[in-house]
């Protein structure tokens, strides 16, 4: 199991992320405590760009304005996975992070 624990202050409109490499049927799990409302989601390798252009993307394991967020992905096929945390709110976000990796 691979864990990552993180402190992060997001301004408004500002946006984190964490590049994971899974196999397919690997989970990462983790918490993320927010000051704030925050959106939580993953993309994958070939949206990615998309997201980054702000251009229609699809995304999997949403949450929408939550200051308190339970991630449970299991990777549907191997490659690249980004999880993205943005703050788009009005006011900064004080965040922490926690995520674990594990096979199944």
């Amino acid at each position: 199991m691979i864990t990552t624990k993180d402190k992060k202050r997001l301004s408004p409109s500002e946006f984190c992320l964490y590049e994971c490499e899974l196999l397919e049927g690997e989970t990462l799990e983790g918490l993320i405590l927010s000051s704030r409302q925050v959106d939580i989601f993953f993309v994958d390798h070939s949206n990615f760009p998309a997201w980054m252009r702000d251009e229609a993307f699809d995304h999997v394991c949403c949450h929408k304005s939550v200051s308190n967020g339970t991630i449970n992905f299991l990777a549907p096929n191997e490659g690249s996975w980004f999880l993205i945390i943005e703050n788009n709110g009005k006011e900064s976000a004080s965040l922490e992070i926690t995520v674990n990796v594990s096979d199944q």
